[in-house]
């Protein structure tokens, strides 16, 4: 009797510990994808104010929660061969895309202007989380920091 609740004692430690892993694995996808979309974000704004052109960033989404990018410029002889790549990684992937005023879009092109004067079209990235609810994080249009909230349901964010 004694060895049957010693074994239900380590099983509980152990599937305690493992889901606590799970966890922290997710919290950095989640970590790991802000920090990726804070950067790209950040050097579309920089390289757009320094060049004193207009950059765009296009996102891909397949619905499915992957997607890709590229950047082009306003400048066509800089645009041949544009590699497209993996937007996000791990278990955040990305749910959708929400300018102002427009329906959220979960599939297709997006594309998000950066103007030489250091502004960017608003928008909303909406990454989905394990817990079933997403990220909605907020591109302002003057401000190189970006707003995170979490929510239930896509699109409702205020």
């Amino acid at each position: 009797m004694e060895i049957l609740v010693v074994l239900v004692i380590l099983s509980l430690t152990v599937g305690l510990t493992l889901s606590g892993f799970d966890s922290g694995f997710a919290q950095s996808d989640r970590k790991m994808n802000i920090r990726f979309l804070q950067g790209l974000l950040n050097q579309i704004r920089n390289t757009s104010i320094v060049r004193q052109e207009t950059r765009t960033l296009f996102v891909e989404m397949d619905g499915a929660g992957a997607g890709r990018y590229w950047i082009e410029s306003d400048r066509q002889d800089e645009d041949r061969g544009i590699e497209k790549k993996t937007f996000l990684k791990g278990a955040t992937g990305l749910y959708g895309l929400q300018k102002p005023g427009k329906e959220l879009q979960t599939s297709g092109v997006v594309s998000i202007a950066f103007l030489p004067q250091g502004l960017a079209e608003e928008c909303r990235f909406f990454l989905t989380l394990d817990s079933g609810a997403y990220l909605a994080v907020t591109l302002q249009a003057v401000s190189p920091r970006l707003l995170t909230e979490e929510t239930r349901s896509p699109g409702s964010v205020s």
